[in-house]
């Protein structure tokens, strides 16, 4: 499924209102908006809402979880957010909203995976063990390739950066739930729920 074909339409302010508990789906991406784009920029607005339609549900939340969600926990959208920081940076983050503000709760509880705080804590958690992992084969002499035969060099070479590739990706995910934090609370556009 293509990207055109999971968003449907700008969310009203109205629909807004009237579903402002939000709770994070996944790590947010933030991007630095390009110089020549500036212009364009300066016209949008600083949050933009854009409603998703049922079919993306079960590639962001799970399938048995998306078929049982209005059942279980009443009325809600999925929605994407873009809301820009600054000047020159842009984050792009999913949410599904909810009317009321126990719903959104009850969904948190019973999916602990989901909101900021606990995308969050698992980020780090992931950030961590992997720099130990990291810190500690480095220090038992793993990658060190003058004990290594030829043969084996390129690929204990290739298993430090890409280890090294995915702490930084990690580091990189903990940078963009501080700017999603910074921009909730300078264009608080909802109630983060989790």
């Amino acid at each position: 499924m293509t990207t055109s074909d999971q968003v449907t339409r700008d969310v009203l302010p109205s629909e807004t209102d009237a579903f402002p508990y939000r709770v994070l789906l996944a790590v947010p991406d933030a991007r630095t908006i390009p110089f020549f784009a500036l212009g364009v920029e300066a016209r949008r607005e600083a949050v933009e809402s854009t409603a998703v339609s049922r079919e993306a549900h079960s590639s962001l939340i799970g399938g048995n979880l998306s078929r049982t969600l209005e059942r279980r926990y009443g009325p809600h959208r999925l929605i994407n957010v873009r809301g820009r920081v600054g000047e020159r940076t842009a984050i792009y983050s999913s949410w599904l909203t909810f009317p009321d503000r126990v719903q959104a709760e009850t969904f948190v509880r019973e999916n602990a995976r989901f909101g900021v705080v606990a995308i969050a804590a698992k980020v780090q958690a992931h950030y961590e063990a992997r720099k130990h992992q990291l810190e500690n084969g480095t220090a038992a002499g793993r990658y060190d390739l003058s004990r290594l035969d030829q043969n084996a060099r390129l690929k204990r070479a290739r298993l430090y950066v890409e280890e090294s590739a995915a702490i930084d990706r990690l580091n990189c995910n903990l940078h963009e739930l501080a700017v999603l934090r910074k921009s909730l609370e300078a264009n608080p556009a909802g109630v983060s729920v989790g």
